[in-house]
């Protein structure tokens, strides 16, 4: 039981990361690939991509 509770003790960050999520910024210049980059990170279509400079404000859910 006790090494239960290590097993426990020891993943209890990763899990979490997996159930709450982890708060980054993608910091940089207008037009230069951020959503474009969360995109690819992600594996999915989750931010609105635009030509237009300063456009991308939410993501879609």
């Amino acid at each position: 039981m006790l090494a239960d509770v290590d097993t426990l003790l020891a993943t209890a960050d990763q899990g979490r990361i997996l159930r709450e999520g982890a708060r980054r910024v993608i910091f940089g210049e207008p037009n230069v690939g951020k959503s474009s980059l969360l995109n690819h990170l992600l594996g999915l279509e989750r931010a609105i991509l635009s030509d237009i400079a300063c456009n991308t404000r939410d993501t879609i859910e």
